[in-house]
């Protein structure tokens, strides 16, 4: 039979009535002749560039008679390629399809296209051979007149069709000369540059498909509807665009192509634009009187009645958008926009008539291929210089620009040369890649340009989304829409709870703040480099300009500071160190520090004039730190914030304490409410094999009685951590205006905190408490005291910039299950134990709630199982750790009025807008 075709798919199908075609090439074949060699190969060339042929399913070769979707595809097919091969006269299905095209041929201007594959064409037009045996075959089949009249139809249609000036196999050449021949020769019969050649479109195919799907074409749909192709720079955008308008403009009644929009405007401006745009929709010169950018609505009232196709190319500003497209309600039902932009959220206005098609890199296989065509002038890589392309397609990434400008500037060098050139890739960045990708860092408002640098210098995949949150937050920056507005723009992403950044966007912006002393690193803003670093640490060069300083040296030797290092950088905002010893003592560190992460630290105390205020994360694993700073710190002055120092015993300030397991029980007088302001945990974990990076939560239960009524799970964060450190964390109550619900506190008669690790199996806790903070707790204890008594008066500052939201409704619980009716059933599961706490910390705290221990009675124990159990059964228990939303820590946010919770909410800067729930009301 014949054929093989790849059919635009139904996003690409017409309105009836339509005179456009809806599949360019039809392929007519013997399969078993041909399917898994030549028209494989052709089929896949056709697809690289971008030409969609039809595909029929190769079980329909097993019938005898044509289906009549395939003499359709036929019908709606510009060319026809029929591949004559030994035995295509022998199938009745391949007969009936060559008059079928040569019909279409004469009625509705079909180009027919011959290949003779392996056989001579005039035994075609002779019928001998196995030719005119096979239809021999056919007359003895044949005993109606009707059949013996369709075989002399095959006759005569095989005759006509041999004679038709084609490809012969047998002269051509190699069979990969002729399939690119017969390509390129469809190309410039379809309208395409006849110079294009295969790998300057390598892994086109699929994302044009895409595009063309997303234009939602086969719907029917009566609404226009405007598609956007967003990515990085350089990552093929532009050439994606061209392919989808040459494939489908010939469905419109007229189209436009505008190329660069964002340069022209700022050099023709955007009157030149709408111009161009409105000419080519065949709006009348007359017609066209542009005297300011406010008045497309009356020349767009022109083209009504027409169903147009736009392409705007590299659009990067709202106001082009007005200008060029406006509302989508000024264009003919069926018409179809499409956007190339860096800039996400300019389709955001265009709502559910709008799809993002956000543009990947090329695959290995593909990368591999673009570059070698590049590179080499046969398309094939020499000899020798095989580990030498891995080298320069692994540095680009999959972004077609860079391979294409690595390929172009290697082309005919010699070994020797390409290894120098790529090892200075490794120092300086081609000039050529960086120019595209700048151009998104220099749209930026200042503030944006700021976070960036710091996420490509140090925050790139660091361990939580929410730690850097917070972080630039404290630095003063609007971090939650500043890093939604660099997602948009394709500076960045976040990925499994992380952000993460394109290399050579990466290589870009740190390139930037290399260039702001290329001589002296003491003079940039940011120093990440080990030779830089300890170039200015060693020297003490450093200056008020460096604001962060990432030295993570753990397989390096020891470097030895003097106690005046860092006393000239007055700015310094984020400070990694590890492997560093400091042998005369430390004078200085800034008080601008929000991140101080200083591995085996090596002296008991931080300088005496460190004023910690602005600190966010205090992290001084295998530290010998005894007394974090010295002096008083009010508590309305510190800002949330996670330690992690060394040590094994809870300081006795906690006043709710279990030393031998995972879980803290709190019980609760009625007025506990009054005046909280949050609560500080603290545990002890064991890790089997230290270092291990692991997430650490805290279950939040709220219980009146023995029924749970409220229940969440925090993540507190993700740690590289080992044994015998403590990490102590703060969960303050939030602010906020919403009221979306509510429920008594005054109600609640116990607060239980449970403790656990996302791999058990390594990372356990070994002991834990927690620390009810009030209002009345005013300041830090005794400087002098030790650093677990230090921790008595922590508390984060009231409200917080994170009050995360998620639309997640928690209807009235009216029936709660009691847990004590599930307790029995739950006998195999281990039981909460909890440790006396002294006395003596009674007297810490003005609120009088009563002390588990010795002084009180001992409360019953309950499995935490049956409450989690119980809480997921009613649907109350939020995991706010778990899931698509990656929220972070500072999760237990009820929001209280006069003993009414208000709201839970959480958000993350990925969702924009935010979700909420409430919580359920008291029964």
């Amino acid at each position: 039979m014949a054929s093989t075709r790849t059919q635009l798919q139904d996003a690409a199908f017409l309105p009836s009535g339509s005179s456009s075609w809806k599949y360019d090439v039809f392929l007519s074949f013997r399969g078993s002749d041909t399917r898994h060699g030549f028209v494989e190969h052709l089929y896949s060339a056709l697809r690289e560039m971008v030409i969609f042929p039809y595909q029929d399913d190769p079980k329909l070769e097993k019938g005898e008679s044509i289906s009549t979707a395939l003499l359709k595809a036929i019908e709606e097919s510009r060319l026809a390629v029929v591949i004559f091969s030994e035995n295509y006269a022998s199938s009745k299905w391949c007969l009936e399809e060559l008059v079928k095209i040569l019909d279409c041929q004469k009625t509705r201007g079909l180009t027919v296209l011959p290949v003779f594959y392996k056989v001579n064409p005039s035994d075609l037009q002779k019928q001998r051979g196995s030719v005119g045996e096979a239809f021999a075959r056919h007359e003895r089949d044949s005993s109606e007149e009707e059949e013996k009249q369709k075989v002399r139809r095959w006759r005569n249609a095989l005759m006509e069709a041999a004679s038709i000036s084609g490809w012969d196999s047998n002269t051509h050449g190699p069979e990969a000369k002729l399939v690119h021949d017969i390509v390129i020769h469809i190309l410039s019969i379809l309208g395409y540059n006849g110079s294009s050649i295969l790998e300057d479109v390598v892994g086109l195919y699929p994302r044009v498909a895409k595009v063309i799907s997303l234009l939602e074409m086969g719907l029917e749909l009566d609404d226009p509807r405007i598609v956007g192709i967003w990515g990085m720079g350089g990552i093929g955008k532009t050439t994606i665009a061209k392919a989808v308008y040459h494939q489908i403009r010939s469905q419109f009644h007229a189209s436009c192509y505008l190329p660069n929009v964002r340069e022209a405007a700022g050099v023709h401006g955007l009157e030149s634009l709408q111009k161009s745009l409105f000419k080519d929709l065949s709006v009348s010169d007359n017609d066209i009187k542009i005297r300011n950018i406010d008045e497309p609505r009356t020349i767009m009232n022109r083209v009504r009645c027409k169903r147009v196709l736009v392409v705007l190319d590299d659009v990067d500003h709202s106001d082009q958008l007005d200008a060029l497209v406006g509302r989508l309600d000024r264009f003919d039902p069926g018409s179809r926009i499409i956007i190339t932009t860096r800039d996400r959220h300019l389709l955001a206005r265009y709502g559910k008539s709008s799809s993002v098609y956000s543009v990947e890199g090329l695959n290995d296989e593909e990368a591999f291929k673009l570059f070698c065509c590049k590179a080499f002038r046969n398309n094939q890589p020499t000899p020798g210089f095989e580990h030498l392309i891995k080298r320069a397609v692994d540095y680009a990434k999959g972004v077609p620009l860079a391979l294409k400008v690595l390929g172009c500037f290697l082309i005919g060098r010699k070994v020797n040369e390409w290894q120098s050139a790529i090892h200075r890739l490794g120092q300086e960045p081609n000039p050529d890649i960086q120019k595209a990708l700048i151009l998104s860092y220099e749209g930026l408002a200042h503030e944006e340009q700021e976070i960036f640098l710091d996420i490509a210098c140090f925050f790139k995949r660091y361990s939580e989304y929410y730690t850097v949150v917070n972080i630039l937050d404290a630095c003063g920056f609007h971090t939650d829409i500043g890093i939604r507005i660099l997602e948009d723009k394709a500076l960045v992403t976040i990925r499994d709870n992380k952000i993460d950044v394109h290399d050579l966007i990466q290589e870009m912006g740190r390139h930037i703040v290399y260039k702001e002393s290329s001589k002296e690193p003491g003079r940039r803003s940011r120093l990440w480099k080990y030779e830089d670093i300890y170039d200015t640490l060693t020297k003490k060069t450093g200056t008020k300009a460096v604001e962060t300083i990432v030295f993570d040296s753990h397989e390096t030797k020891e470097v030895f500071l003097s106690p005046d290092t860092f006393s000239k950088m007055s700015r310094l905002r984020l400070l990694k160190l590890s492997n560093v010893q400091l042998p005369d003592g430390l004078d200085y560190l800034s008080n601008d520090l929000r991140l101080l992460d200083w591995h085996e630290y090596p002296l008991k105390y931080l300088p005496s004039n460190f004023q910690p205020h602005s600190l966010v994360k205090l992290k001084m694993s295998s530290s010998c730190l005894e007394r974090p700073w010295n002096g008083t710190m009010g508590f309305n002055d510190f800002p949330e914030f996670t330690i992690i120092v060394p040590g094994r015993e809870i300081p006795k300030c906690f006043r709710y304490q279990n030393n031998m397991g995972h879980h803290v029980r709190i019980q609760l007088l009625p007025d506990w409410y009054q005046r909280l302001r949050g609560f500080v945990v603290c545990a002890v974990f064991e890790a089997k094999a230290p270092p291990i990076d692991a997430q650490v939560h805290v279950e939040c239960y709220g219980m009146r009685n023995d029924d749970v009524i409220y229940a969440t799970d925090i993540l507190i964060g993700s740690f590289q951590f080992q044994s015998d450190h403590l990490l102590f964390d703060c969960m303050a109550l939030g602010e906020g205006s919403w009221k979306v619900g509510g429920y008594d506190l005054k109600t609640w008669t116990e607060i239980i905190f449970y403790f656990s690790s996302y791999s058990p199996e390594m990372f356990v806790p070994d002991k834990c408490a927690v620390h009810i903070v009030y209002e009345n707790d005013k300041e830090w204890p005794d400087p002098h005291a030790s650093v677990q008594q230090w921790m008595q008066g922590i508390v984060l500052k009231k409200g917080s910039r994170h009050i995360f939201d998620y639309k997640i409704e928690i209807g009235e619980q009216s029936n709660p299950k009691r847990l004590r009716d599930t307790a029995d059933s739950q006998s195999e599961l281990s039981e909460i134990s909890f440790q006396s706490i002294g006395d003596s910390a009674a007297e810490l705290s003005e609120i009088s709630i009563p002390i588990i221990g010795d002084s009180g009675a001992e409360l019953p124990e309950i499995s935490v199982h049956s409450i989690r159990d119980s809480a997921a059964e009613l649907d109350i228990i939020h995991r706010v750790s778990r899931g698509k939303f990656e929220p972070g820590r500072n999760s237990f946010w009820p929001r209280w009025t006069d003993g009414r919770i208000e709201a839970v909410g959480f958000d993350h800067p990925c969702f924009g807008g935010g979700i909420w729930f409430s919580v359920a009301k008291s029964p």
